[in-house]
Parts: C-alpha cells; structure tokens; sequence
C-alpha cells in the first residue's frame, strides 16, 4: 500500500479483501465518488454504489467477479436495488471496450509511456 500512496501519489489505498472494506471505502472517500471506473463488479460494486454522487458517472470495463458465472453472492437478485439508485442518483454508466478506442488512441498511447507499472512474481509453492 505505501506504494500506493506514496509513490504513486493515491490518496488512499485500501485492501478489497479486507471484511470492512465498505467500511473503508466509505471512510477513504469522504465527499463519496464522482467517477468510478467499474471492472470488478459483485461486493466491490455493492460497496461503491451507495457511495456515488448524484449525476456520477460509471464506465464499466469489465465484471470479473461474474465471469465463470460465479458470483460469490448470497443469491439475492440486486437489479431492482441497483437500477432505483441509477435512476433516483441519476447515475450514467456507459459500456467501454478497449477495442472501440485502439485504433484511434493506442499508438499515441505507447508512444507517451506515461504508464506505470511493476511488475510481481508470485510462487504457486
């Protein structure tokens, strides 16, 4: 998490596996979220949709808690729940695939390199 916050220059970091991670969450974005960038779906989107703003905007990239149809849940069926906060926050969220936008802005991407990345090794031992 120091690099994070420190190196990175984050506000915050907190960990998603944590069991008060909405706590955290909450505590970490005190003015609640304006933008959040959607790509995990499950716990960590019921932690951030009571968090958003009115009029926040949400670009879903993925939902990788539901891909292998594994959703981890209790079976409780959320879409009523997630479309009155939609509708009542007037939310926007808005499909976004990498592939509709390569053409146009990934050279200039990898040209900039203002991308920061290390790279970890984990052992399967």
């Amino acid at each position: 998490m120091r690099l994070v916050k420190d190196e990175l220059r984050f506000d915050a970091a907190i960990d998603h596996y944590a069991a008060d991670f909405p706590a955290q969450l909450a505590a970490a974005c005190p003015n609640r979220i304006d933008i959040y960038f959607e790509n995990v779906g499950g716990a960590i989107w019921q932690a951030v949709l009571p968090l958003l703003n009115k009029y926040a905007r949400v670009p879903v990239g993925g939902l990788i808690a539901q891909y292998n149809g594994v959703s981890g849940g209790d079976g409780t069926d959320r879409l009523p729940a997630t479309m009155r906060e939609i509708l009542s926050k007037s939310l926007t969220l808005r499909g976004f695939i990498n592939y509709d936008f390569a053409a146009q802005y990934y050279a200039d991407f990898l040209r900039e390199s203002r991308c920061r990345h290390r790279r970890r090794q984990h052992s399967l031992s």
